[in-house]
């Protein structure tokens, strides 16, 4: 609506024509105005919503919605899987909480394997190199950090185990792969010790991973000792580094591998007794031409033992995995 105001005055003494006769008058004229306007096409009324969106203007926090797109109560359009795509935009729905997108609302696959980020266990794979169902490929590695032991020992500790769960799902769920399962240490101690303990831990790994699930001949243990450091085993840094626990993809195999028991190794003199009674008569009582093996290798691996302990004294050293525990999440 329009308002104006209008104020007009006529000239002093004004003459005004009658009848033919010119009359003078002394009193001026005035002439005051007042105009309206109201433009009833330009009329708004009631609740004012201009997306058509159903949410009022003054409670609309996201104006301009597309005609026809769902919104919420306050007017923005509804995204159900909370990626910060909404849905109509979305092209992958019902994305896990918390995982990474594009602007399309799919998850992230940064080396384009077609293994989403969040379950690749390579993120870094080259490109055009064929994949397993868990985004490596054959002959890659990878370190299974925070997969710890107890000082001296072939046990997980617990933190390990959380870890070890995890990467039981993957394996569960991704089937078409054999993996082997690398125990690894520093150049601290006797070789031979070393060697052993990579093996008692990386078969350690394999009989959890098994009571979580995992077939048994896809897994094969390894240990390799001290043989291959990722770092210097001049630093406490390095040494830590280099005792680690490690997943190597081997491939896709038809025939079940045969996976040696390293665990054997702390029965085999009682494993050898109990075979004695499969000997016939002629055999036990006859001298074992080869047994002396079973004492020389005690007698070895006690000497380790004790060389490690002097180690141990001097040094003040923990064979433990990584005193800087990082969770690999899988």
């Amino acid at each position: 609506m329009d308002a104006s105001y209008r104020y007009t005055e006529a000239l002093e003494n004004p003459t005004y024509n009658v009848g033919g006769v010119e009359v003078e008058t002394e009193y001026s004229s005035h002439n005051v105005g007042l105009g309206l306007r109201y433009n009833f096409f330009d009329a708004k009324y009631g609740v004012q919503d201009e997306d058509g969106d159903g949410v009022a203007d003054d409670a609309d926090q996201c104006p301009g919605t597309p005609a026809g797109v769902q919104v919420d109560a306050v007017g923005c359009p509804l995204d159900g899987d909370k990626d910060g795509v909404a849905d109509y935009l979305d092209q992958c729905l019902n994305t896990p909480a918390g995982a990474e997108v594009d602007d399309q609302g799919c998850e992230l696959d940064s080396d384009n394997d077609g293994v989403v980020d969040a379950n690749d266990m390579c993120p870094d794979t080259p490109a055009g190199t064929e994949v397993m169902s868990n985004g490596c490929g054959a002959d890659q590695s990878v370190v299974l950090r925070g997969v710890n032991f107890e000082t001296n020992s072939s046990k997980l500790t617990i933190n390990a185990e959380s870890i070890l769960n995890g990467v039981a799902g993957t394996l569960n769920e991704s089937t078409g792969f054999d993996v082997e399962l690398q125990g690894h240490t520093d150049s601290v101690g006797n070789d031979s010790y070393n060697m052993s303990l990579s093996k008692k831990r990386a078969n350690s790994v394999k009989n959890y991973l098994i009571g979580q699930g995992v077939e048994g001949n896809r897994l094969v243990a390894r240990g390799y000792g001290e043989e291959q450091p990722v770092a210097s085993n001049d630093s406490s840094e390095g040494r830590a580094l280099n005792r680690r626990v490690e997943l190597k993809v081997l491939g896709q195999t038809e025939e079940p591998v045969m996976v040696e028991d390293y665990s054997a190794e702390e029965t085999m003199v009682e494993d050898a007794a109990a075979e004695d009674v499969m000997m016939d008569e002629a055999e036990i009582t006859a001298p074992a031409a080869d047994d002396s093996y079973l004492d020389e290798a005690e007698e070895e691996m006690e000497a380790a033992e004790e060389e490690v302990e002097e180690v141990e004294e001097e040094y003040d050293y923990d064979y433990n995995s990584s005193s800087d525990e990082i969770d690999y999440d899988f």
